[in-house]
Order: structure tokens, then sequence, then C-alpha cells
């Protein structure tokens, strides 16, 4: 009866397939090699996965960056919007929601070049709007820029009716960059606007601002450029169809 051990143990030593045959047969060194061997293997996928992602974020704030600097060799010049940007990205890095922040990076690039085409020449003035903060927090937005000044064509004609051109200028952008924050962000719901003036002396002066939301509607009837603002939740002070800087307390009262 004892003869019979070996033949038993080497008949599980041949029994079975090739790959059963390898694994039984191999040492505790050669399985630790080829344990070793497959977790190099897993950790060089991820990391290659790892720096696709980065790559691809990269590309991403790149693209937005060369938009926003593009918009400003082409009329539409920025202060501040690429470090708002940065900030954004960085914010949805550390919460974990990569995804999102290319999605919103994307946006906030096609709003740039949108403005940039469809705010490049006013009706009433040819001078470029100047973009300076644009940032998103969740579902809402701030979006800060300084208006058109008069056009040179009005230099010859009293400053009057280039004060009004301008001041109507400056409510036919701010209805229209309203318009656009929620045609181009579709995840938007509310926007802060503020509207700046350069004043002869370099001082920057609050003309228009207020809070917007994306149900907010201007009935088609009303014609007035005036009212259609104040109905979208725009608020101003007109004195003879020239815009007036908005005193912080009047704001506040207003909105």
């Amino acid at each position: 009866m004892l003869p019979e051990k070996p033949a038993r143990r080497a008949w599980k030593a041949s029994s079975g397939s090739g790959h059963g045959i390898a694994a039984y047969g191999r040492s505790r060194t050669q399985r630790t090699k080829h344990a070793s061997s497959h977790l190099a293997r897993s950790v060089g996928s991820r990391r290659r996965t790892r720096t696709s992602h980065r790559a691809t974020v990269s590309e991403t704030i790149l693209a937005v960056r060369t938009a926003i600097k593009t918009g400003a060799d082409s009329g539409v010049r920025d202060r501040g919007a690429v470090a708002s940007i940065s900030r954004s990205a960085i914010e949805s890095r550390k919460n974990g929601r990569s995804g999102t922040m290319m999605k919103h990076l994307c946006e906030i690039g096609n709003f740039v070049r949108r403005l940039r085409v469809q705010a490049r020449f006013g009706e009433l003035s040819r001078a470029p709007l100047q973009l300076l903060r644009l940032q998103m927090c969740g579902d809402a937005a701030e979006c800060d820029w300084i208006a058109r000044p008069a056009d040179p064509w009005d230099a010859a004609l009293p400053q009057s009716v280039g004060d009004r051109n301008a001041s109507a200028q400056a409510l036919k952008d701010a209805i229209t960059v309203r318009d656009l924050l929620f045609s181009v962000l579709p995840d938007l719901n509310a926007a802060a606007l503020r509207v700046y003036r350069q004043s002869a002396g370099g001082d920057m002066e609050l003309i228009i601002a207020g809070s917007v939301s994306r149900g907010e509607r201007a009935p088609a009837v009303v014609r007035s450029l005036a009212m259609r603002a104040k109905l979208f939740g725009l608020q101003f002070w007109l004195d003879e169809g020239v815009l007036e800087t908005l005193q912080p307390e009047e704001y506040a009262v207003n909105s």
C-alpha cells in the first residue's frame, strides 16, 4: 500500500490544463515575482490614465485661455476671467468633479467666443466691451465688464448725443450678455451682472447692476429698452437718457 502514494502524487502533478500544471509547479519565489509583475502593470496603467486625464484638463484650460486671449485681441478684452477659471478648476479638482470642471471650462470658453462674435461691435458704438470677470459657483455666476464708450463718430455731435447713445448701447449689451449667459451655460439659473463706465479721469463708475434669473421674461409687446432691462432685473438710473453713476445705497434699495 505504501508505494502507491508517490504514484498518486505524480498523477496530481500531471493532471489538469497546462496553466494548472504551471501554477501548481511554481515555487513561492516565482509566484511572488508573478504577483509583483501584475501589480506593476496595474500601477502603470493607472499612472497612464492619470497622465492622460491631466493632459485633457490642461488642454481644456489652455483652450479656454486661448479663447479669452483671442477675444481680447478681437474686441472683447479680459482682465480677470483667467484667474476665476483657474480657481474653479482647482476647486473642482479638489472635490473630485473633474468631468463637471471640464464641462464648465468648455462652456465658459464657448461663452467668451460667442461674446467676441456677437458683441464685437455695437449698434450705437463700435468700441469693444472689456470683460473684467466671469466666475461660476454652482448654478450661479457673476459677470462684470466695462461698457463701451461713445463712438468716435459722435465726437462731432453734442456731447449729450454721444452720452445717450453710449447709455443705450450699455443697456443693449447688458441684455445681450444676460441672454448669452443663459443660452451657453445650461446649468446656470441666476447671475449677478455689474456694468462699469470709465470716467474721463480713469475712475470706474458702476452704472448698471442687478441679479437676473433664467425664468425672468420681458413681454414682446414691451418696446422700451429701459423697461425691458428693468423687467429682466437690471437696476440703473437714467437722467434724460444718460446713465448716472449708481451709488451702493441706491443699488441696495432697488435690488
